[in-house]
């Protein structure tokens, strides 16, 4: 996606705004879609796992702060996996990819 929106970024970086701001504007799309990922996998697995350890004969409790480490978790094995390609988008010259 950032090769993709490389131009964009250029053009962003152009016209004034901050390597700050090209962060979050990416970091922002991806962590909506891991966030909205989370809410709809929870409920779900929370159903599904508590189906299948009911069938066992030792009981034990599912609390939620299992899935609210999971889900804290997956946000920041996202950020650090596409952080570094942000990083180094943010940090582009303007004037190479605004040649092509």
């Amino acid at each position: 996606m950032v090769e993709r929106r490389s131009k964009e970024i250029a053009i962003r970086k152009t016209l004034g705004s901050s390597a700050f701001d090209v962060i979050y504007l990416l970091s922002s799309y991806f962590l909506k879609i891991i966030i909205l990922a989370i809410v709809i996998a929870s409920p779900l697995s929370y159903l599904l796992i508590g189906n299948w350890l009911d069938s066992f004969a030792y009981k034990i409790s599912l609390d939620w702060w299992y899935f609210a480490i999971a889900g804290l978790l997956s946000v920041l094995m996202a950020s650090f996996a596409v952080g570094a390609q942000i990083i180094r988008a943010a940090r582009i010259n303007p004037s190479q990819y605004l040649k092509e």
